[in-house]
């Protein structure tokens, strides 16, 4: 494991998660090398270059999938590997405990401190969900306009191979690649979906925890912090994401809860997390 953490550039801050500093493993050599993975698996892999919304989003979803703390070097690592998709959603196995034990660690040394720590946490992620979420709506409203152009594009049919870096490009046809294209986005925004209600449980289970062994009024406090962020996540995926087109498309976010369902917010959370 310490040897794969290396190879990927190991456990590292929220700005190495960016484009800033990552070196030439993680820029070229994680990214094709995921590619030729997960076309081994039969996951969808497009060809195209990432649009300007398509590559924020998902700089924003490394934040977003991220552990809640840096020190979980485990999660940080299944976090990597499957956003350079060498894994499936190893996300679905990964215990919402991990931040409880984090907390209890010799890290901080008061109940304040830990208390602190939830709720700026809380803050943390309250001030990042909704842009991630409206970039996603204007990702998904311009795939609604790649299928239509692609649905409609004559491709020709040519003998020819043109080679445009490491592989030939007309292994798959334009319509393929777009159809690919939008499935990546949406798998991302599906594992952000998951990532945010596993954070929200995952901050539920401390502060529970933590009134049972320290208790204290700020538990009160942190919990009504918590349940703002909840209404934030909700509130972001009905604004951002049914304008986007899908409710045209078939896809309806699983984290939503009313609009005809008639499930109430809890129910959110009553299924074993992180899977819904």
């Amino acid at each position: 494991m310490a040897g794969y953490a290396a190879f990927a550039g190991g456990p590292s801050s929220a700005a190495d998660l960016g484009r800033e500093d990552r070196g030439i493993i993680e820029t070229r050599v994680l990214p094709v090398l995921g590619g030729f993975v997960a076309r081994f698996r039969g996951a969808p892999v497009s060809y195209f270059n990432l649009t300007d919304d398509e590559e924020l989003l998902r700089q924003q979803a490394s934040h977003l999938v991220a552990p809640p703390h840096a020190r979980d070097w485990l999660h940080q690592i299944a976090a990597r590997v499957q956003r350079y998709r060498l894994t499936g959603s190893v996300d679905r196995y990964l215990s919402p405990d991990a931040y409880y034990s984090y907390l209890r660690s010799d890290r901080f040394r008061s109940t304040a401190g830990r208390y602190g720590r939830i709720s700026a946490d809380i803050a943390a992620d309250a001030a990042l969900i909704p842009p991630f979420f409206a970039r996603a709506g204007q990702v998904m409203a311009a795939d609604v306009i790649r299928l239509e152009a692609a649905a409609v594009y004559y491709e020709p049919d040519s003998r020819w191979i043109t080679v445009q870096g490491p592989v030939p490009r007309p292994l798959a046809s334009v319509q393929a690649a777009a159809e690919a294209r939008v499935d990546e986005n949406r798998e991302l925004i599906d594992w952000v979906e998951r990532a945010v209600a596993y954070r929200i449980e995952s901050y539920r289970r401390a502060i529970e925890r933590l009134l049972i062994e320290e208790p204290d009024g700020r538990a009160g406090l942190a919990d009504g912090e918590l349940q703002r962020l909840e209404l934030i996540f909700r509130k972001a995926q009905i604004a951002h994401l049914q304008p986007a087109g899908l409710e045209n498309s078939g896809r309806r976010s699983r984290y939503i809860s009313g609009a005809g369902s008639g499930n109430q917010p809890e129910d959110l959370f009553n299924a074993p997390v992180p899977q819904k």
